[in-house]
C-alpha cells in the first residue's frame, strides 16, 4: 500500500498519522532516542489515561504507562505505518498490559452467552442511563471479556471508528459492530445486576438498622432518653 492509499485509508477510519509524526517513527526506528522521546511526550497522557481508566490506581497505570512505552522501544521496528496513528498502537500495548494486571484481580464472563435482539435497547446512551455514576460504569465495562472489552474502551473512551478498532483487533470488516453491539447489551445486564444487587444491600442495611434501634434500651419517664429514642428512629427513617 502507498503512502497515499495509507492517507486515505487513515482519514476514512479516523485521524491520519501527520508528516511529521511518520518522520519522527521512521526516526525513531532508526534508533534515534529523541524522536522517541518526541513520541514518548506527547502520547504519554493519553495511553497513562487509557490505563487509569482501566485500573483505576494511579501508581500502577503510570508504571504500566512507562513500560508500555518501553515496550514500545523495544519492538518499533515490527511497526508498520498503515495510516493511523502510532497512538492506536501505543494504546493496544497500553491496554494489553492493563488487561494481563486485571486478570491476577478478576475473573471474566463469556459473552457468546449473549444473543442478539433490538439493538434500540442497547444504544450507549441509553446504558449510560442504568449507570448511577461513573464508576459503576467503569466497573461494569471491567467485567466484560478482553475482546467486547477493548472494543467498548476503543469506540466510547477513545473515540475510535469501526476501521481503526478493526487494524486494531485484526477482525474482518464488520466484525466489530457485532462485537460491540453484543458487549452493550451484556454491558447492560451487568448493569441492572449491579443496581439490583446495590437495592438489596441499602435495604439489608435498613432492615439491620432498624432491629439495632429496637434493641436499644430506653426509659419511657427519661426525657433525655426519649428524645434519643426519636433521634435514632429520625435518622433510620432517613428524615
Amino acid at each position: 500500500m502507498d503512502q497515499s492509499s495509507r492517507e486515505r485509508r487513515g482519514k476514512a477510519g479516523g485521524v491520519a498519522q501527520s508528516a511529521l509524526e511518520r518522520d519522527l517513527v521512521a526516526q525513531a526506528k532508526s534508533g534515534d532516542r529523541e524522536a522517541f522521546t518526541e513520541l514518548y511526550l506527547k502520547h504519554f497522557q493519553r495511553v497513562f489515561r487509557h490505563v487509569y481508566y482501566m485500573i483505576g490506581d494511579r501508581q500502577e497505570a503510570d508504571a504500566l504507562t512507562n513500560e508500555t512505552f518501553l515496550r514500545a522501544w523495544k519492538v518499533l521496528q515490527k511497526y508498520e505505518d498503515r495510516g493511523l496513528p502510532i497512538e492506536n498502537w501505543l494504546l493496544k500495548i497500553g491496554h494489553n498490559l492493563a488487561t494481563r494486571y486485571l486478570k491476577k484481580r478478576r475473573p471474566v464472563q463469556n459473552i457468546e452467552t449473549v444473543s442478539l435482539v433490538d439493538a434500540s435497547e442497547h444504544r450507549p446512551e441509553h446504558i449510560a442511563e442504568v449507570a448511577s455514576d461513573v464508576m459503576t460504569l467503569r466497573a461494569a465495562i471491567l467485567r466484560l471479556p478482553e475482546i467486547p472489552q477493548q472494543v467498548i474502551i476503543w469506540r466510547f473512551l477513545e473515540g475510535m471508528s469501526y476501521e481503526e478498532v478493526e487494524t486494531l483487533l485484526g477482525k474482518k470488516n464488520g466484525a466489530i459492530r457485532v462485537i460491540q453491539f453484543r458487549a452493550l447489551k451484556q454491558l447492560k445486564t451487568i448493569l441492572e445486576d449491579m443496581d439490583r444487587s446495590r437495592a438489596a444491600a441499602c435495604e439489608r442495611m435498613g432492615t439491620e438498622k432498624h432491629q439495632l434501634a429496637e434493641r436499644i434500651p430506653v426509659k419511657s419517664a427519661d426525657s433525655d432518653g426519649s428524645n434519643a429514642r426519636r433521634r435514632w428512629l429520625s435518622f433510620d427513617a432517613g428524615t
